[in-house]
């Protein structure tokens, strides 16, 4: 074991590749995926206390995962937290008091001190800032021993993120969840978009732009074939009767439209001298950042009809704003072709290479706004730190999307990169330091006892979650399991469950409640502390 003491940084690049490499393992039907990281590098620790890793490098990690985190959940969050975000704010808040209740009324009967009973808490909630206001509460107040708390929290942080993952994977089997389902009916699955023509044999449509509305349907029409002519389908142009229309969308809503317009006639486009479709590649930033609206007066002759974003095809729709990365398929003639190709970039290398000032220049922001002090009772100074600073900077930037020539979000491949490099050297090095406080403390019987009590805490709040949430409040179990990872605070929890879906649910149920979980913990952890002087 020296030899690992001695090289840190070999150590931390084994923690990483072995923890990647059992988390592909299926343990009766449960892969850890990028979490078995975390227990890797606590069990090494364990085995031996004395390796110790930068924390500089694994709080880097940290800072980068939460603020890719934000940029790529940014767009959505501000339009869902109006319509169910804070629905999940008050279930959240509503649930921490009640454990905290429920921990108040645990530690007075077993006769924890007030330090101990913090240290469980926070460890149980596997939360570090709330551990940092614990401390500071027992020195500003006088009582207890500092170091307590620590010994507590590095106690039962393990079991507080073991115990979800064995709660979320037991639910899951027992509520039989198809992720693929949920994602579908919440308009986050994979698109599978086709092409149809349908003769119009309905008189006095509305204009082409305005049949998606009209009809409330997810399509666009693209071309429109009036006798041997096809032309390019442009705002304010009205289908008459025997003309032919293109139209992209999911094959249930050309179902619905071909029965509002007319008859079926192929589902295949044709290719022609005239107008012909193509895949463009968007990759010069003056493009992003844009809704499709105000983009159109600049390309004449050329409609975008399908946008995809990673795996998720979907219809182009005026509002919508293009990332770097983006796929994009469009109509047109091959002269105006080539001037879109020109306009969007259309580079493969170019979509390769990540501008830095950009994601510096976010990072710094979110440092910023993690160091600044909120003052609360008892002389407490409340701080989102590198974890809660950096996220909420990111989902304001993600929403904002440009500033200036300053394009905010990353190239979809960068930004998934980033995201799991920064996770797994956070998980690694966090690993290893509760691993040492681990180890000495399970040399005390007393252990055992903090150990159960905060198993009771961690497992009672994310079952009531997922049962209260799953069957009374009807979340989708998706972004159910990322709101309990952000009731824990943990991304190895969020990286669970999102191993599990296999879609973007959990880390917008995560996103959604991760500043307010930080924040209202935080306050539930010295409430808890000065309730039991």
């Amino acid at each position: 074991m020296e030899f690992f003491v001695d090289n840190p940084l070999f150590t931390l690049v084994v923690i990483m590749a072995v923890g990647l490499l059992i988390g592909k393992i299926n343990f009766f039907g449960i892969r850890l995926g990028v979490a078995a990281v975390l227990f890797v590098g606590l069990g090494l620790a364990t085995a031996a206390p004395e390796i110790e890793l930068p924390p500089l490098l694994y709080n880097m990690g940290l800072t980068l995962f939460v603020y890719t985190i934000g940029l790529e959940f940014g767009p959505d969050f501000f339009h869902n937290l109006r319509k169910t975000g804070w629905k999940l704010n008050v279930f959240l808040v509503i649930l921490l008091v009640f454990i905290t209740l429920v921990a108040f009324g645990g530690a007075t009967l077993l006769g924890f001190a007030p330090d101990t009973a913090g240290g469980i808490f926070t460890g149980a909630l596997v939360n570090t800032p709330s551990l940092a206001a614990v401390v500071e509460s027992v020195v500003s107040s006088g009582i207890g021993d500092p170091q307590v708390p620590v010994v507590a929290y590095s106690l039962t942080y393990p079991i507080g993120v073991l115990g979800v993952i064995v709660v979320l994977a037991v639910f899951q089997r027992v509520f039989r969840i198809d992720y693929a389902k949920e994602a579908e009916q919440a308009g986050l699955g994979t698109h599978h978009l086709e092409h149809w023509q349908i003769k119009v044999e309905v008189a006095n449509l509305p204009p082409v732009d305005d049949i998606p509305e009209v009809f409330d349907l997810a399509i666009i029409v693209t071309r429109i074939r009036r006798g041997k002519k096809e032309i390019l389908a442009d705002t304010g142009d009205r289908p008459k009767i025997n003309d032919v229309l293109t139209i992209a969308g999911a094959p249930d809503e050309l179902t619905k439209a071909e029965k509002l317009i007319g008859s079926f006639v192929s589902a295949r486009p044709d290719r022609n001298k005239g107008l012909d479709y193509d895949r463009l590649v968007v990759t010069d930033e003056s493009a992003v950042g844009y809704p499709l609206a105000e983009l159109k007066p600049k390309l004449p002759g050329v409609l975008i009809s399908r946008v995809k974003h990673g795996d998720d095809d979907q219809v182009a729709r005026p509002d919508m704003v293009l990332h770097l990365g983006d796929r994009i398929r469009i109509v047109s003639t091959r002269a105006n072709a080539e001037k879109a190709r020109r306009f969007f970039g259309d580079s493969y290398s170019q979509a390769a290479t990540l501008e830095m000032l950009p994601l510096l220049a976010g990072l710094i922001l979110g440092l910023l706004v993690g160091m600044i002090g909120i003052p609360l009772p008892g002389g407490v100074t409340l701080k989102l730190g590198s974890a809660g600073g950096p996220l909420v900077v990111g989902l304001i930037l993600g929403a904002v999307s440009r500033t200036g020539r300053m394009v905010w979000h990353l190239p979809y491949a960068a930004g998934r990169i980033l995201k799991e490099f920064g996770l797994t050297l956070f998980l690694a090095g966090i690993g290893t330091t509760a691993g040492a406080g681990f180890s000495a403390a399970l040399q005390d019987s007393a252990s055992l006892k903090v150990i159960g009590f905060g198993a009771v805490i961690t497992i009672g709040l994310a079952a009531t979650a997922v049962v209260v949430g799953y069957k009374v409040l009807k979340i989708p179990y998706g972004t159910l399991s990322g709101f309990i990872a952000a009731l824990h605070t943990h991304p190895a929890l969020l990286s669970y469950a999102s191993d599990q879906a296999r879609n973007d649910m959990p880390g917008v149920g995560y996103s959604m409640v991760y500043p307010m979980a930080m924040i209202t913990k935080i306050v539930c952890a010295q409430t808890l502390f000065f309730l039991l002087i």
